[in-house]
């Protein structure tokens, strides 16, 4: 070979050389509107040394963010560069040329309008997440696998090259459709919040993960998607979903949409199911073995079939046209949420896991929890419920209602419940006897004539006022700190079980001198440790009954009690009591010939003292016996004795025992029993004298029975309370409530 031939070969292959040279070399260009002085943030990873222009430092080469100070608006980047952050900046524009080893680009949070990426063969990684880009190149990166461009306003995507891909995040753009059949690698897929209108996932068998909220999507096919576990589709007017071959699928969201049906019957891995706020009239839950939580509130199906949900831990159909409803058997349900349907019954029976119910706003007449032995949280006002039945519920702890037709409640097995608000019904008897753990009681303004405390042991307050109890029993109640009793109409009250009570509010009711007495003497001895509240005597009240006299108030202050009493119809202001003067009556003797009548314990009958005891003697005359001895018409022959607490009229009758006695005793009935505004007696002997009297025994009224044996009184002139009727020596108690 000839020596210029030589010469012309080497030059030849330096020229080849040079020109691969420089056909290796990645440029990567980027443009900001910072200003000279001002730093940029930068991550680069690069095979070999790289240069770089537009700033004032050396390269420095890492995977931690290094600050460049800028020179220009222009930074240049040559070499064989693998990695390029310059992600939170304010860049303007990124150009990226023959970086053929470039693998991961993030450029998230800049000003980017466009980007092209094509070209980039070996890129796995790309993140330009809230850049305003309206345009995105990437053909040619057939080794993308992760690609996040969200919160950007992108109308088109093509991913027809992307078989690599296996995440791909775009929500918060402006797509109308999109078509990932070729990306049969994708494993994650978020396209929520965009315009699409259609969405192609057919052959994305790898697909697990899907969130597609907020689109408008009419129509969703899954059926090839045998590996998604996870669906999140709310907010799309979607009219059909195709689960069929979704064995894999755990967790579905359909919420919002138009959906008029739904089978979900294929999908036996399938533990949470949202399809509220749709149009279903149908559902189909069959081999739903697996199914934890089922959400199908605001939907108009009228009934749906658990039977085969033996997993089911949380149901909710709220605000729905549901009539009946029956999870019998989910022995594995803990949470039932089936208010504002139109539910008329509730089928409960073997739930022992169930914790919280809410049937509220509902139409249900009859609530049966026995079997609920788990339940802690009930919640069912606004139902016309005449029954509840809450045997064996030893863990209820709240129960809150509103039930204007139940009359009786009994919550005696519930040992757990703390609190407890019944006021403002139409109760007439309560038992919270055993309820060991309730601290507070308000069953005020009902028409109670019953009310069971026994075993209250943590009982701190208690407010039953308003009501017709005639009895309280206290014992047990040593916690009772705050007792209201107001407007009922008791006659005693012993508090010397109840050593920390120090608030008493008994006004309105029927406790005389002797029980009053009694009363408090049972206060506890406050004296050095605080002042008592004794709220006893409202005369603005017709119905008041209380007798309280100097010597009570005088006592109750000396254990540190204040007494007080309700002067004034329109204000709630209480006033210190200086007590009653102790008030004097007359005895009067009215007995009929045929015996004699002696009276002891006072010296004059004229001026007998408030609470003062007589004894009755009455011997009859030869040929006569007793057969009568009242007191103001109450019958008093057993005991012979009469405590004054007003005007009292003692008659003794004596008859000829010689007279042929009745042979038939009458049937007496008084009806209605409470009154209101009469009473009617029946079943007395003809023209038969029939008395009203007071439980003091005032005489009140008196008339005689018709032909029929029967009389009706009028009740309208005396004030509410307990007031007594005799006829033919018995005595029969009315309730009077206007």
């Amino acid at each position: 070979m000839s020596k210029q031939l030589r010469i012309w070969l080497f030059v030849l292959l330096s020229t080849l050389l040079a020109s691969s040279s420089l056909l290796a070399e990645g440029v990567i260009t980027l443009t900001t509107t910072q200003s000279s002085g001002e730093t940029i943030y930068l991550t680069i990873q690069a095979n070999g040394d790289i240069t770089i222009e537009g700033v004032q430092e050396a390269p420095r080469l890492d995977e931690l963010r290094k600050p460049y100070t800028l020179t220009g608006h222009t930074v240049t980047i040559r070499g064989d560069v693998t990695a390029i952050d310059c992600s939170y900046n304010i860049v303007t524009n990124l150009e990226v040329s023959g970086c053929t080893s470039l693998t991961t680009i993030h450029c998230q949070q800049n000003l980017l309008d466009s980007l092209d990426v094509s070209g980039c063969t070996a890129l796995t990684e790309l993140i330009c997440s809230g850049t305003h880009l309206t345009s995105l190149k990437m053909s040619g990166c057939t080794a993308l696998k992760k690609l996040e461009c969200q919160w950007n306003q992108l109308t088109s995507l093509d991913l027809s090259d992307k078989p690599s891909l296996t995440t791909l995040n775009f929500e918060f753009n402006q797509l109308t459709s999109l078509d990932v059949s070729s990306c049969t690698a994708l494993a994650d897929l978020i396209c929520s919040v965009n315009r699409l209108t259609s969405l192609n996932v057919s052959g994305c068998t790898a697909l697990t993960t899907l969130d597609c909220s907020s689109n408008r999507l009419t129509t969703l096919n899954l059926s090839g998607c045998t590996a998604l576990r996870a669906l999140t589709c709310w907010d799309n007017p979607l009219i059909s979903v195709d689960f069929s071959n979704c064995r894999s699928l755990k967790g579905a969201v359909v919420s919002n949409g138009k959906l008029t049906s739904l089978k979900v019957s294929g999908c036996t891995a399938l533990t949470r199911l949202a399809c509220d706020d749709n149009q279903l009239t149908s559902l189909d839950l069959s081999g739903c073995t697996a199914l934890t939580k089922l959400d199908c509130t605001r939907n108009p199906l009228t009934s749906i079939n658990l039977s085969n949900c033996r997993s089911l831990t949380e149901f909710t159909w709220r605000e729905g046209n549901l009539t009946s409803l029956d999870v019998s058997g989910c022995t594995a349900l803990k949470k039932l949420e089936c208010q504002r349907n139109k539910l008329t019954s509730l089928g409960l029976s073997n739930t022992p896991s169930l914790t919280t119910l809410n049937c509220e706003f509902n139409q249900l007449t009859n609530l049966d929890a026995s079997g609920c032995i788990a339940l802690t949280i009930l919640l069912c006002n606004k139902n016309p419920l005449t029954s509840i039945n809450l045997s064996n519920c030893r863990s209820l702890k709240e129960f809150s209602w509103k039930l204007k037709r139940l009359t009786s409640l009994d919550v005696s097995d519930c040992t757990s419940l703390t609190t407890l608000a019944c006021n403002n019904d139409q109760l007439t008897s309560l038992d919270v006897s055993g309820c060991a753990s309730l601290t507070t009681l308000a069953c005020n303004n009902n028409r109670l004539t019953s009310l069971k405390l026994s075993g209250c042991t943590s009982l701190t307050k208690l407010d039953c006022s308003m009501n017709y109890v005639d009895r309280l029993d206290m014992s047990g109640c040593t916690a009772l700190t705050t007792l209201n009793c107001s407007d009922n109409l008791l006659r005693e009250i012993d508090l010397s079980g109840c050593p920390r009570i120090d608030s008493l509010i008994c006004d309105i009711n029927q406790i005389k001198e002797r029980e009053m007495t009694k009363l408090v003497n049972s206060l506890p001895d406050l004296q050095g440790k605080g002042v008592g509240l004794f709220r006893v005597f409202n005369e603005t009240s017709k119905r008041e009954g209380n007798v309280c006299l100097s010597d009570h108030v005088a006592t109750a202050k000396a254990k540190g009690w204040k007494t007080q009493f309700k002067r004034g119809r329109y204000y709630d202001i209480w006033y210190d009591y200086a007590g009653a003067d102790k008030p004097t009556f007359v005895v009067t003797d009215e007995s009929t010939r045929g015996g004699t009548v002696t009276i002891t314990g006072t010296s004059d009958l004229n001026i007998v003292a408030y609470g003062t005891e007589l004894t009755i003697e009455a011997t009859p005359d030869e040929g006569y016996k007793l057969t009568a001895l009242t007191a103001n018409g109450v019958d008093i022959l057993t005991t012979m004795k009469v405590v004054v607490t007003n005007n009292v009229t003692i008659k003794a009758t004596f008859e000829d025992h010689t007279g042929v006695e009745r042979a038939v005793k009458q049937q007496v009935k008084l009806y209605p029993n409470p009154a209101t505004d009469y009473v009617i007696v029946e079943g007395v002997a003809p023209a038969s004298e029939v008395t009203l009297h007071s439980m003091t025994g005032e005489r009140l009224y008196a008339g005689r029975a018709d032909s029929r044996g029967s009389l009706q009184i009028d009740l309208t002139p005396y004030a509410d309370g307990v007031y007594l009727v005799c006829v033919a020596g018995e005595t029969y108690r009315v309730v009077v409530r206007h």
